[in-house]
């Protein structure tokens, strides 16, 4: 299910429940409406009806992921369904925006690097072949810019880009389904990219601290919301959450430690502050709201940092180009 189909399904969820219409009506009207998962919204009623809970049935139709199926598990267990719907349409609406803008921020680098392959490739299998030709037949030594232009397109011969393609695609099947068996401690890797791994911290921190948020809005205890949270999010949070989880159940909850260093340290002083001031679901929705904005400046760092570096390489490639062409030609008229 695509972000904005998310968005449609728990706007409408939401619209019914909160007008009264109990949950098996609720799913018969969004069966019809959104036709597109009629099949797995009627297998949600099915499960209802057989007495299973509302996150758990779709958690098998597979409409949302894991972290937003918490955010329905907590408001079902707390009684309070349509005011967790409601928090879950801001996360999934502050998610689209974020998606949006990194995926306009990757759209330039992308089409600079197919439009370089595709004028490489065709200077690798036209151009280079044809001065070369005319070098042999009038027996003059091929220049040092030909042969560094040659070089440096070797690398894109058809059956290298092929071969590429094949292990991208290889590689996207592997991550894929590693998104899919939910192997929580490889995640922690993609936040050890420059830059991008920042982005991506920052914005799963907002949706942990939001979540944390909603859990204790709704009336849950801080062992329950930490066992939730154990299970919900990947590493290092969810051993931070199951750490606290051990400690809040033997009531030595009089501090956050900052386990595995999950959180930024401002955050955990924060935490701590509003623990002991009984303020930290507040704290926690400005906290998330900080995070947010530290992924959207990270993000903007990235696309700062993109264009210059971009633009420097396409001037490289322009002068290595056109130095390539001109100077065979010089090089031929003086030998004429």
């Amino acid at each position: 299910m695509k972000v904005e189909e998310k968005l449609n399904f728990i706007l409408m969820f939401r619209y019914l429940i909160e007008s009264g219409v109990p949950i098996i009506h609720s799913l018969s009207i969004l069966e019809k409406t959104l036709s597109k998962y009629s099949h797995s919204i009627r297998e949600m009623k099915r499960l209802i009806n057989n007495g299973y809970p509302l996150f758990y049935s779709i958690q098998k139709s597979n409409l949302l992921s894991q972290l937003e199926i918490s955010i329905i598990k907590i408001g079902e267990n707390t009684e309070n369904l349509a005011y967790a719907l409601k928090k879950l349409e801001e996360l999934l609406l502050k998610k689209k925006n974020l998606m949006g803008n990194l995926i306009r921020s990757l759209i330039f680098p992308f089409l600079f690097l197919f439009v370089l392959s595709f004028i490489l490739v065709i200077f690798k299998n036209f151009i280079i072949p044809a001065f070369i030709n005319l070098y042999v037949d009038m027996g003059i030594e091929i220049p040092m810019s030909f042969k560094v232009l040659g070089y440096l397109t070797s690398v894109f011969d058809i059956k290298l880009l092929s071969f590429l393609g094949l292990n991208i695609i290889l590689i996207s099947f592997i991550v894929y389904n590693l998104y899919r068996t939910n192997l929580k401690r490889w995640y922690r890797y993609i936040f050890m990219v420059p830059i991008l791994g920042r982005i991506f911290y920052n914005a799963y921190v907002s949706l942990v601290l939001n979540l944390w948020a909603v859990a204790l809005e709704s009336g849950l205890p801080h062992s329950l919301t930490f066992r939730i949270l154990q299970e919900e999010t990947i590493e290092p949070f969810s051993s931070f959450f199951s750490f606290m989880y051990e400690r809040s159940s033997k009531g030595e909850l009089y501090e956050v430690v900052n386990f595995g260093n999950a959180f930024n340290k401002m955050y955990i002083s924060q935490i701590n502050s509003a623990l002991e001031s009984g303020e930290l679901p507040f704290t926690l929705r400005k906290m998330a709201e900080l995070a947010e904005i530290e992924a959207n400046t990270a993000l903007d760092t990235f696309n700062k940092i993109l264009e210059p570096v971009m633009a420097t390489l396409a001037g490289i490639i322009t002068a290595s180009l056109c130095l390539s062409i001109f100077l065979p030609i010089i090089h031929i008229v003086r030998n004429i």
